[in-house]
């Protein structure tokens, strides 16, 4: 009996020791993730601004990334900008910047900025070729910027201006072909990402008709067995 009562005042001292060896940053962390995951996004904010005051100096990827994410939930959408850009400068780790600039892309997109929204999201691609979410975005974000240039083409060509106006319009066509052209280079990327898509989806479903195949060879073995 006593022998037991031993190993658990040690073990309780372990414990004791180990959490003490915790420091107050990540404890911070911990606890703003706590919140996070209960969907109390104002606390966690609070948690991770906190942890963060304590290592002005250098505080790291996941203390920034998380306070981002936190802040984006409220919806302050510009102070998540900010934050994001900071760490997407300040961050080595290529997978924490390919998913700071895919909600760096988000935030600008919740805030209908979808030029930068699509730039943001191309920065994070080329990090990550293979995130489907970002995929999807960009496509999204570019047929949002496609969309609104053709309903401002058609608008203008519907129009009857006048000879003030024609030469208004003349004096931005350099912005305009800058303009189209980028939109050439964005279908370019986007076709590209689409047949991307396309083979991996073709891959899939090879793999699944060979999956098949092998099942029902051996279904046709054992019954001829």
């Amino acid at each position: 009996m006593k022998d037991v009562i031993k190993i658990i005042i040690l073990y309780l001292i372990n414990i004791t020791i180990l959490s003490g060896q915790i420091s107050p940053y990540k404890r911070k962390i911990n606890k703003g993730n706590e919140y996070f995951d209960k969907k109390k996004y104002e606390e966690a904010s609070n948690m991770y601004r906190e942890a963060i005051s304590k290592r002005k100096d250098k505080p790291t990827d996941e203390a920034q990334y998380n306070y981002g994410n936190s802040i984006y939930k409220l919806n302050n959408f510009d102070h998540a900008i900010s934050i994001y850009e900071n760490l997407v400068n300040s961050t080595k780790d290529e997978k924490i910047r390919s998913r700071a600039f895919h909600n760096l892309g988000n935030s600008y997109y919740q805030k209908n900025d979808y030029k930068n929204a699509l730039e943001a999201y191309k920065k994070a691609l080329i990090l990550n070729p293979e995130d489907s979410e970002t995929q999807y975005n960009y496509a999204r974000t570019y047929s949002k910027i496609k969309a609104g240039l053709n309903q401002n083409n058609n608008s203008s060509q519907n129009s009857n201006e006048s000879k003030d106006e024609n030469t208004r319009q003349k004096s931005n066509s350099s912005d305009e072909n800058k303009s189209e052209k980028k939109v050439e280079m964005d279908e370019k990327i986007l076709e590209n990402m689409l047949k991307y898509i396309e083979s991996k989806d073709q891959s899939i479903q090879e793999k699944v008709r060979n999956k098949e195949k092998k099942k029902n060879k051996s279904v046709k073995n054992e019954k001829d067995w």
